[in-house]
C-alpha cells in the first residue's frame, strides 16, 4: 500500500461537516487520533487491504445502526501508525439506490487480528477539495472552525470575492448566488484569515456549487483555490 506524506486537509473539512451517525469508541480509542505519527495519504484506493478495512467498516456500521449500506468504493483515505493502525476513509456506500459518501474511521491491532471501529460518519457537504495540499504552520484540526452564520456581511463578501476573483482569472462570468457552508481560520502567527467556502454560483442559467479557499491578510483578499463540485 504507497503512502506519501501530504496535508490531510480534506478530511479535517470533512471531520467538520459530517453528520451524527454511529460510533463505537470510547474517550479512550478517540484519544489516539492525536497520538502517534502524520496522517499518511493513501494513494491506492483499490488496495486490498484498503478494501479489506473500508468493507469492515460498513458492514460494523451496518450491526451497530442497524442499516442495510451497500459499500460501493473507497474515495480517498489516510492511515497512522499509533500502537496499531488507524485508518481514515472517504467510503461511497448505497443506501437504497442512492449513493453517499461517508467518513469512517477505523482501528487495527494485526497482532491481534482485531479491528474496531471507531467512527462512521455521512458527509453532510461534499468539501472535496483534493488539490488542496496547504502548508499550515499552525494545527488545523484544532483551529478550523464551522461558520455559524453564512449571511454574516464578511463571508458573503469573501464569497463574492472569490467569484470575481475566479471570473477575472479564468475569464469566466459567474454571478455569485449565496455561502452554503464553509470553514475559517484565524493565524495568530501571521494573522491571517483563511477561509473555505462551499458556494452557489449562476453560470447563464444554471446554477452550480463551488468550493473556495481564500486568504485574508489586513484588508487583502487572495484567491487560493476555486473548484466546481460534481
Amino acid at each position: 500500500m504507497a503512502l506519501i506524506e501530504a496535508h490531510p486537509l480534506v478530511f479535517i473539512i470533512l471531520s467538520l461537516l459530517v453528520a451524527p451517525s454511529t460510533s463505537s469508541a470510547n474517550s479512550g480509542d478517540l484519544k489516539l487520533l492525536r497520538l502517534g505519527g502524520p496522517w499518511r495519504p493513501i494513494t491506492d484506493p483499490k488496495d486490498h487491504k484498503v478494501l479489506e478495512i473500508a468493507k469492515f467498516a460498513v458492514d460494523e456500521h451496518n450491526k451497530l445502526a442497524k442499516t442495510n449500506l451497500r459499500f460501493q468504493n473507497v474515495i480517498n483515505g489516510t492511515m497512522k501508525v499509533v500502537g496499531g493502525r488507524i485508518y481514515r476513509f472517504v467510503i461511497s456506500a448505497r443506501d437504497g439506490n442512492a449513493p453517499d459518501n461517508y467518513l469512517a474511521l477505523v482501528y487495527e491491532k494485526p497482532w491481534q487480528h482485531s479491528k474496531f471501529l471507531i467512527s462512521f460518519k455521512k458527509v453532510f457537504q461534499r468539501f472535496l477539495f483534493l488539490s488542496f495540499v496547504v502548508a499550515l504552520d499552525s494545527n488545523p484540526v484544532d483551529n478550523w472552525r464551522v461558520i455559524e452564520n453564512v449571511e454574516d456581511p464578511k463571508v458573503k463578501g469573501v464569497g463574492e470575492f472569490a467569484v470575481k476573483a475566479h471570473n477575472e482569472e479564468k475569464n469566466t462570468h459567474l454571478v455569485f448566488e449565496h455561502v452554503i457552508g464553509g470553514v475559517s481560520q484565524f493565524d495568530h502567527g501571521i494573522r491571517n484569515t483563511y477561509y473555505m467556502l462551499f458556494i452557489s454560483a449562476k453560470d447563464g442559467h444554471a446554477s452550480h456549487k463551488y468550493g473556495t479557499f481564500v486568504r485574508t491578510w489586513l484588508h487583502n483578499n487572495y484567491l487560493v483555490e476555486f473548484k466546481q463540485e460534481n
